[in-house]
């Protein structure tokens, strides 16, 4: 009985010191041994040093709780759970207590075999992790509509997981997924990144979402049994690199230097896809893959052959600004025939390839028999990005220095002028993320005519050479 009162007066003694409010705020460090929630009230919540969620107990957070971390601290769930649900206008943050906060600068929150994982409507940033580290099999980690940017890393997790109605961006790495049954990204943003945006190792299904402007890969995948469908990837360095047996369909590759990339000995399924000005729309290193009812078009290359083991065939290839296909390999193949080149003369088709005439290095490449039109079912041109490319970034923070533009006047029913420090990239978006108007190399100061669009809610995407932002434009 002595024993027991020692320990009850311990832990009051140690709940009341880790655990304080000042001045409209909360201290907290150390364990979290019973349920507790952290109210509004109490917010924010400044975490001192690392906290634990300690087995079976569950910490649930507020709608509109701000959460603050010292340097080098973290939030561990170590087999217990946490719910952090926010609402549409009370978000919770995660977030760093520095007045000048850098990436890296908190460690982030590790799921360590955590029970229950669900985050809705939060804001995590300038963490070394984000949210990192390995559920149960009989967990699933839910995040919807959050925000997760400025962090070494998005989102690091080995277990099942549902992401939805999210931005991942501005990291240095995006999301990094590895899941023990078919786990979903879907309306998903993930954009500006500086290596990849989505790095998958387990079967995975990516849908309706915006893949943009991230420094290496848009996609990576590694595994079989993925599915990738109706995305809008644009303006990454390799739009998605694959080297197993995926489906990837209904999708738009928009101006990556390279679309896709295949490798490996049992190469994906590409379908009903459209490419436009990219570098090289497809490249083949592998072998097996099947290229069937996909557009290419006004690609500097449409598609670089270093492995011709593959099915290329009911395709357009046209309006290629150098070759509508390269042979790179030094045998001869037929892998390219029943495709439409835009012209059905087949002198003009000869000149769209680049093989062994070109180069004795390389092997002859036989175009024919080609088809007179195009295959069903292909698409026409030109083409649209597919429902689903959304960006909806309201209420989340952005840096001053980060490809900064002015945007006036806003509303406008005729002309905006835009004002950026350097010479950009503009892109002008609806509000289903379809690409309606794009605009290389403005000037530091450019006046933009409108009056040509209906009325309604826009979004103007600038990109330079140190950054991509997003503006609201309403056309009235």
């Amino acid at each position: 009985m002595k024993n027991t009162m020692k320990k009850i007066l311990m832990t009051v003694i140690f709940l009341t010191v880790i655990s304080f409010g000042i001045s409209g705020q909360t201290y907290v460090s150390g364990g979290i041994y019973s349920n507790t929630t952290w109210t509004q009230a109490n917010s924010p919540y400044i975490v001192t040093s690392n906290v634990v969620v300690f087995p079976g107990v569950t910490l649930t957070i507020e709608p509109g709780v701000i959460v603050k971390f010292a340097d080098n601290q973290s939030l561990e769930i170590r087999q217990g759970s946490i719910i952090a649900e926010g609402t549409i206008n009370d978000s919770i943050s995660f977030t760093s207590t520095s007045n000048s906060p850098i990436t890296s600068i908190w460690k982030g929150i590790l799921l360590n075999g955590s029970i229950i994982s669900k985050f809705d409507y939060i804001n995590l940033s300038y963490s070394l992790g984000g949210i990192n580290g390995t559920l149960p099999s009989n967990d699933t980690l839910f995040m919807k509509h959050s925000n997760v940017f400025y962090n070494n890393q998005g989102t690091a997790v080995t277990g099942n997981f549902l992401i939805e109605n999210s931005n991942i961006f501005n990291n240095s790495f995006g999301i990094s997924l590895n899941s023990y049954t078919l786990s979903t990204i879907n309306f998903c943003n993930i954009f500006n990144n500086d290596y990849d945006g989505v790095n998958i190792w387990g079967p995975t299904k990516i849908i309706n979402s915006h893949i943009g402007c991230n420094g290496q890969k848009g996609i990576n995948i590694e595994v079989a049994n993925c599915v990738i469908e109706n995305c809008c990837i644009e303006q990454n360095q390799y739009g998605i690199n694959v080297s197993s047996s995926i489906l990837i369909t209904n999708c738009s590759f928009l101006h990556n230097k390279f679309g896709v990339g295949i490798g490996g000995n049992n190469g994906p399924s590409l379908t009903h896809c459209s490419f436009q000005s990219n570098g090289v729309g497809l490249g083949c290193v592998g072998t097996g893959a099947v290229i069937q009812n996909n557009i290419f078009d006004s690609d500097t290359i449409g598609i670089d052959i270093y492995n011709p083991a593959n099915t290329i065939s009911c395709n357009t290839i046209q309006n290629s600004i150098n070759y509508s296909v390269r042979n790179l390999s030094a045998n001869n193949s037929n892998c390219i025939n029943n495709n439409y080149w835009g012209t059905t003369d087949s002198a003009t088709i000869q000149t769209l390839i680049y093989d062994g005439y070109d180069n004795v290095s390389y092997g002859l490449l036989s175009f024919t028999p080609f088809l007179q039109l195009p295959c069903p079912n292909t698409g026409s041109v030109p083409f649209s990005a597919p429902n689903g490319c959304m960006i909806d970034l309201s209420g989340v923070e952005t840096r001053n220095n980060h490809c900064d533009f002015n945007l006036f006047p806003n509303p406008s029913s005729d002309f905006f002028t835009i004002s950026i420090s350097e010479r950009a990239d503009l892109v002008i978006l609806n509000s289903n993320g379809q690409t309606i108007k794009s605009l290389k190399n403005i000037d530091n100061k450019s006046t933009l005519n409108v009056s040509n669009l209906a009325n309604g809610v826009y979004f103007i995407k600038v990109q330079t050479d140190t950054g991509v932002s997003v503006k609201k434009f309403i056309k009235q």
